[in-house]
């Protein structure tokens, strides 16, 4: 597969990624064609680094209007990204030539070098669908029968790995370590998709039947699981608890350096939800515990990033979407409102467990024109966006939004509330969510500040 007579007319782009110390600089070069993105594409580091950083710490790129681009890394080892739903392993002086579809991820092609790693990682299990359980689909008959379905699917990577001929030694032992903790991950998270496959009435035995044969598996395949090279994984980051929770074996120099991640990704995640001065004080102060310097200056890098947020009412950003008809729409027309933004996407399961009562609290608030609500999803496939929302009959303000276009929100993860008063400016950065019994009263509260609200800005953009 060859690209390079048609990448006549291609975004380039260059990064820097840095977070590792270790190693010279060499460029690593990805292109070729993108079908079913939005113009705005974006590379997501993967890694521990990755997870640690900012949500504004992506790179994005763009795809011209026949789907080329380009991207240029500056890596100094090799590292997993994601592109779509595609994870991908980049290694320093790579060059690579690639075919992505954001609907279908095993439909990805690529030539060049690092191909065939990239080739394998295509049927890359989704560790929060269960891994190997796919997201239930995988589920038939009892207990064992299920493991047995697990083992045999580890069985089928592991084989298809080995048989790879043009990979280096560290991505085999990154992927052998990903199978073990895919099958960690997938007898976790057969349980919880019980609920999803098993009939009700009889999900007492098989719950009981897990509780039984469950524990002596996790005791096997994980205590001791110990290996910091994996935390460039997702799954393994996910499973570090059940880990913990089957080993005995205390102060391991492997057990210490994992741990040390844990209080990071701790202390990142809690920085990231919180604009209060004090707690975020209060949390970098713990970082004089973690050993690795990167994990340090990444979270000091977040740790400023939140102070610039803290002070109570500062101005709103201005963000623009388009609707349902490709119409531009942006924040700032409603100005003099109270505005409630919920941010979604409709892969998002708690997304959709609040919109029965983000529906509700519309409906409560239809005739008060002091408050404007703004339903607004990050999906990337607009045409499914739309094709959801009208399947739905789902009604008022209903925006799309490329998620590079929210770096000034710092949006982490949906579901996500925000508040912006009548004099656009932050009421809570962190709204609470629309069941939460304290947000009628922060809405009413609002609303019945500084009197009427003005007239809105004309909602007359250019059409896209």
């Amino acid at each position: 597969m060859r690209y390079s007579k048609i990448l006549t007319c291609v975004f380039l782009i260059i990064f820097e990624v840095a977070y590792a110390q270790n190693g010279p600089i060499k460029n690593t070069i990805l292109e070729g064609i993108g079908k079913n993105f939005s113009a705005n594409g974006i590379l997501y580091d993967i890694s521990q680094y990755g997870e640690l950083g900012a949500a504004t710490d992506f790179q994005s790129f763009n795809f011209d209007s026949n789907g080329h681009f380009k991207i240029i890394l500056k890596l100094r080892k090799p590292s997993y990204f994601r592109i779509g739903r595609n994870v991908l392993f980049l290694t320093p002086g790579d060059k690579m030539e690639a075919f992505l579809d954001y609907n279908d991820p095993e439909a990805a092609k690529f030539s060049g070098n690092g191909s065939e790693a990239n080739e394998y990682l295509r049927t890359t299990p989704f560790p929060k669908g269960g891994s190997f359980v796919e997201s239930g689909k995988r589920i038939t008959g009892r207990f064992v029968e299920n493991w047995n379905s697990i083992l045999a699917e580890a069985g089928k990577r592991k084989k298809e790995l080995l048989s790879l001929k043009s990979i280096n030694n560290n991505f085999k032992e990154y992927e052998l370590g990903r199978i073990r903790a895919d099958i960690i991950n997938s007898l976790y998270y057969l349980k919880l998709y019980y609920e999803d496959v098993v009939p009700k009435d009889s999900l007492k035995s098989y719950f009981a039947e897990y509780d039984r044969l469950a524990p002596a598996l996790f005791q096997e395949y994980a205590a001791g699981f110990y290996d910091t090279k994996l935390l460039v994984h997702p799954v393994y980051r996910g499973i570090l608890e059940i880990i913990n929770d089957y080993s005995n074996v205390k102060k391991r120099l492997n057990e210490e350096a994992v741990n040390d991640w844990l209080l990071a990704k701790m202390i990142s995640s809690k920085l990231k939800h919180t604009v209060d001065i004090d707690s975020a004080n209060a949390l970098f102060a713990q970082t004089v515990k973690i050993r690795n310097q990167d994990y340090r200056n990444i979270l000091e890098v977040i740790y400023k990033k939140q102070l610039s947020l803290s002070l109570s009412g500062r101005a709103a950003a201005n963000i623009v979407a388009v609707d349902k008809l490709n119409n531009a729409v942006a924040f700032e027309q409603f100005k003099g409102r109270v505005i409630y933004i919920d941010l979604w996407a409709t892969w998002c399961g708690p997304c959709m467990t609040e919109m029965p009562a983000f529906e509700k609290l519309k409906r409560a608030y239809s005739d008060n024109p002091a408050i404007v609500f703004i339903s607004l999803s990050i999906d990337a496939d607009l045409k499914s966006w739309k094709q959801y929302i009208n399947s739905l009959k789902l009604s008022g303000l209903q925006w799309n939004v490329n998620r590079i276009k929210l770096a000034d929100y710092l949006v982490e993860e949906v579901p996500r509330y925000i508040i912006i008063d009548k004099n656009f400016r932050i009421a809570h950065f962190f709204a609470p969510k629309p069941s939460a019994p304290e947000t009628v009263k922060i809405i009413d509260s609002l609303v019945s500040e500084h009197g009427a609200p003005m007239e809105p800005k004309s909602s007359a953009f250019n059409k896209l």
